[in-house]
Protein backbone atom coordinates (compact mmCIF):
# COMPACT_ATOMS: atom_id res chain seq x y z
CA UNK A 1 0.00 0.00 0.00
CA UNK A 2 1.81 3.14 -1.02
CA UNK A 3 0.43 5.76 0.88
CA UNK A 4 2.87 8.54 0.11
CA UNK A 5 5.10 6.50 -2.10
CA UNK A 6 5.49 6.99 -5.65
CA UNK A 7 4.22 3.72 -7.34
CA UNK A 8 6.80 3.59 -9.76
CA UNK A 9 9.56 3.70 -6.48
CA UNK A 10 8.33 0.09 -5.86
CA UNK A 11 9.40 -0.16 -2.37
CA UNK A 12 8.30 -0.48 0.88
CA UNK A 13 9.50 2.85 2.76
CA UNK A 14 9.53 2.80 6.74
CA UNK A 15 6.90 4.73 7.97
CA UNK A 16 5.02 5.68 4.29
CA UNK A 17 4.71 2.26 3.57
CA UNK A 18 1.36 -0.03 4.13
CA UNK A 19 0.90 -3.81 3.10
CA UNK A 20 -1.77 -5.74 2.45
CA UNK A 21 -1.76 -9.68 3.43
CA UNK A 22 -4.02 -12.45 2.13
CA UNK A 23 -4.45 -16.00 2.81
CA UNK A 24 -5.65 -17.62 -0.53
CA UNK A 25 -6.61 -21.21 -1.43
CA UNK A 26 -6.89 -22.43 1.98
CA UNK A 27 -9.05 -25.83 2.56
CA UNK A 28 -9.63 -28.15 4.58
CA UNK A 29 -9.28 -31.97 4.30
CA UNK A 30 -10.96 -35.30 4.75
CA UNK A 31 -14.49 -33.14 5.22
CA UNK A 32 -12.92 -30.60 7.24
CA UNK A 33 -13.62 -27.21 6.80
CA UNK A 34 -11.52 -23.80 7.35
CA UNK A 35 -12.76 -21.64 10.73
CA UNK A 36 -9.70 -19.60 11.49
CA UNK A 37 -7.58 -17.51 10.58
CA UNK A 38 -4.49 -15.30 11.93
CA UNK A 39 -1.66 -13.17 10.41
CA UNK A 40 0.80 -11.71 12.52
CA UNK A 41 4.15 -9.83 11.61
CA UNK A 42 6.12 -6.89 12.10
CA UNK A 43 3.74 -6.01 15.27
CA UNK A 44 0.72 -6.51 13.72
CA UNK A 45 -1.87 -9.34 13.74
CA UNK A 46 -5.77 -9.91 12.60
CA UNK A 47 -7.95 -13.26 12.73
CA UNK A 48 -9.46 -13.08 9.32
CA UNK A 49 -8.17 -14.21 5.78
CA UNK A 50 -6.82 -10.56 5.01
CA UNK A 51 -4.71 -8.06 6.75
CA UNK A 52 -3.69 -4.22 6.42
CA UNK A 53 -1.21 -3.16 8.17
CA UNK A 54 -0.35 0.45 9.99
CA UNK A 55 2.75 1.99 8.35
CA UNK A 56 5.21 0.03 8.67
CA UNK A 57 7.52 1.11 12.04
CA UNK A 58 10.67 -0.66 11.29
CA UNK A 59 12.91 -0.83 8.48
CA UNK A 60 14.25 -4.34 7.25
CA UNK A 61 13.14 -7.52 7.00
CA UNK A 62 9.76 -8.00 8.28
CA UNK A 63 8.46 -11.80 8.15
CA UNK A 64 4.49 -12.36 8.04
CA UNK A 65 3.47 -16.10 9.38
CA UNK A 66 -0.90 -16.57 7.91
CA UNK A 67 -2.16 -19.67 9.93
CA UNK A 68 -5.57 -21.50 9.11
CA UNK A 69 -7.31 -23.95 11.61
CA UNK A 70 -9.66 -26.32 10.64
CA UNK A 71 -12.70 -28.02 11.89
CA UNK A 72 -10.56 -30.29 13.85
CA UNK A 73 -8.48 -27.69 15.49
CA UNK A 74 -5.76 -28.73 12.78
CA UNK A 75 -3.00 -25.79 11.68
CA UNK A 76 -0.90 -24.64 8.99
CA UNK A 77 0.92 -21.95 8.46
CA UNK A 78 2.97 -19.95 5.74
CA UNK A 79 5.42 -17.54 5.71
CA UNK A 80 6.00 -14.48 3.31
CA UNK A 81 9.01 -11.28 3.69
CA UNK A 82 9.41 -8.22 2.65
CA UNK A 83 11.71 -5.31 2.91
CA UNK A 84 11.38 -2.08 4.26
CA UNK A 85 14.01 0.47 3.36
CA UNK A 86 14.62 3.13 5.85
CA UNK A 87 13.77 6.41 5.73
CA UNK A 88 13.95 9.76 8.24
CA UNK A 89 13.02 12.50 8.13
CA UNK A 90 15.45 15.14 6.32
CA UNK A 91 17.55 17.25 9.34
CA UNK A 92 19.86 20.79 9.21
CA UNK A 93 22.61 20.02 10.55
CA UNK A 94 25.76 22.52 11.82
CA UNK A 95 24.06 25.41 10.35
CA UNK A 96 25.96 28.88 10.19
CA UNK A 97 24.52 32.33 9.87
CA UNK A 98 25.66 35.89 10.01
CA UNK A 99 25.74 39.13 8.56
CA UNK A 100 28.17 39.80 6.02
CA UNK A 101 29.81 42.29 3.18
CA UNK A 102 28.59 40.97 -1.01
CA UNK A 103 31.76 38.60 -0.54
CA UNK A 104 30.48 36.65 1.87
CA UNK A 105 33.25 37.86 4.59
CA UNK A 106 31.43 38.13 8.31
CA UNK A 107 30.56 41.87 9.04
CA UNK A 108 28.76 43.28 12.23
CA UNK A 109 27.77 46.06 9.64
CA UNK A 110 26.94 43.84 6.41
CA UNK A 111 23.90 44.26 4.68
CA UNK A 112 24.11 40.88 3.01
CA UNK A 113 23.44 37.25 4.87
CA UNK A 114 25.51 34.48 4.28
CA UNK A 115 23.71 31.29 4.83
CA UNK A 116 25.05 27.77 5.49
CA UNK A 117 24.21 24.16 6.59
CA UNK A 118 25.00 20.45 6.04
CA UNK A 119 21.89 18.37 4.94
CA UNK A 120 21.14 15.02 5.55
CA UNK A 121 18.51 12.75 4.26
CA UNK A 122 17.66 9.56 3.25
CA UNK A 123 18.61 8.69 -0.24
CA UNK A 124 15.35 5.22 0.23
CA UNK A 125 17.66 3.30 -2.32
CA UNK A 126 19.00 6.22 -4.56
CA UNK A 127 15.17 6.93 -5.17
CA UNK A 128 14.45 10.24 -3.00
CA UNK A 129 16.45 13.81 -3.73
CA UNK A 130 16.03 16.86 -1.79
CA UNK A 131 15.77 20.98 -2.17
CA UNK A 132 17.33 23.19 0.00
CA UNK A 133 15.85 26.84 -0.62
CA UNK A 134 16.98 29.71 2.67
CA UNK A 135 13.85 32.72 3.05
CA UNK A 136 14.72 35.47 5.45
CA UNK A 137 12.45 38.20 6.59
CA UNK A 138 13.20 41.12 9.33
CA UNK A 139 11.82 39.74 12.48
CA UNK A 140 8.71 42.59 13.38
CA UNK A 141 7.33 41.23 9.45
CA UNK A 142 5.08 38.67 8.39
CA UNK A 143 6.25 37.85 5.01
CA UNK A 144 9.08 35.67 3.90
CA UNK A 145 11.32 36.50 1.79
CA UNK A 146 12.35 33.86 -0.94
CA UNK A 147 16.54 33.42 -1.01
CA UNK A 148 19.02 31.55 -2.87
CA UNK A 149 18.75 27.18 -3.47
CA UNK A 150 21.02 26.11 -1.26
CA UNK A 151 23.81 23.24 -1.62
CA UNK A 152 24.72 20.77 1.37
CA UNK A 153 27.66 22.39 3.24
CA UNK A 154 28.66 25.53 1.02
CA UNK A 155 27.77 29.32 2.20
CA UNK A 156 25.46 31.09 -0.22
CA UNK A 157 24.83 34.80 0.26
CA UNK A 158 21.22 36.33 0.05
CA UNK A 159 20.27 39.87 1.01
CA UNK A 160 20.81 42.31 -1.86
CA UNK A 161 22.23 44.72 0.07
CA UNK A 162 18.77 45.23 1.12
CA UNK A 163 19.54 43.89 4.73
CA UNK A 164 19.06 46.78 7.70
CA UNK A 165 21.50 47.06 10.01
CA UNK A 166 19.43 48.76 11.99
CA UNK A 167 16.70 45.43 12.90
CA UNK A 168 16.92 41.72 13.32
CA UNK A 169 16.18 39.11 10.89
CA UNK A 170 14.63 35.64 11.15
CA UNK A 171 16.34 33.18 8.58
CA UNK A 172 14.70 29.90 7.24
CA UNK A 173 16.39 26.97 5.81
CA UNK A 174 13.78 24.35 4.65
CA UNK A 175 14.32 20.89 3.32
CA UNK A 176 11.93 19.12 1.13
CA UNK A 177 12.25 15.45 0.19
CA UNK A 178 9.74 13.15 -1.36
CA UNK A 179 7.36 13.23 1.50
CA UNK A 180 8.32 15.57 4.01
CA UNK A 181 9.63 19.59 4.16
CA UNK A 182 11.22 20.55 7.85
CA UNK A 183 12.39 23.83 8.88
CA UNK A 184 15.17 25.37 11.10
CA UNK A 185 14.94 29.13 11.86
CA UNK A 186 17.57 30.71 12.97
CA UNK A 187 18.28 34.83 13.85
CA UNK A 188 20.02 37.30 12.73
CA UNK A 189 20.45 40.35 15.19
CA UNK A 190 21.09 44.25 14.65
CA UNK A 191 24.64 45.90 13.81
CA UNK A 192 26.28 45.63 17.33
CA UNK A 193 26.22 48.99 18.96
CA UNK A 194 27.96 50.14 22.79
CA UNK A 195 24.95 52.12 23.33
CA UNK A 196 21.62 52.98 21.26
CA UNK A 197 18.77 55.28 21.52
CA UNK A 198 15.62 54.50 19.83
CA UNK A 199 14.28 57.53 17.87
CA UNK A 200 12.16 59.59 19.77
CA UNK A 201 13.60 58.11 23.10
CA UNK A 202 11.38 55.21 24.32
CA UNK A 203 13.69 52.50 23.84
CA UNK A 204 17.54 51.64 24.70
CA UNK A 205 19.74 48.94 23.87
CA UNK A 206 23.25 47.63 24.95
CA UNK A 207 25.25 45.79 22.20
CA UNK A 208 22.99 45.99 19.47
CA UNK A 209 20.62 48.61 17.61
CA UNK A 210 17.53 49.53 19.81
CA UNK A 211 14.43 48.29 17.94
CA UNK A 212 11.56 48.28 20.66
CA UNK A 213 9.79 50.94 22.12
CA UNK A 214 9.01 51.31 25.87
CA UNK A 215 12.26 48.48 26.53
CA UNK A 216 14.92 47.97 27.47
CA UNK A 217 16.93 45.45 24.59
CA UNK A 218 20.49 43.45 25.67
CA UNK A 219 22.18 41.76 22.76
CA UNK A 220 22.57 37.81 23.06
CA UNK A 221 26.66 37.99 23.44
Amino acid sequence: VDGAVPPAWALYVQSKSKATLTLNGAAGAYGSTIVGYSITGGGFSGTASTLTTGFLPDAGTITFTGTVTDSRGRTASSTTNITVVAYSSPQVQSPIIFRCVVGGAASDNGTYLSVKGTFQYASVSAKNTITAVAYYKQSSAGTWTTGPALTSNVAAVTGAGAISTSYSYDVRITLTDAFEAVNYLGAIPTAGRILSILSGGTGMAVGKVAETASAFEVAPA
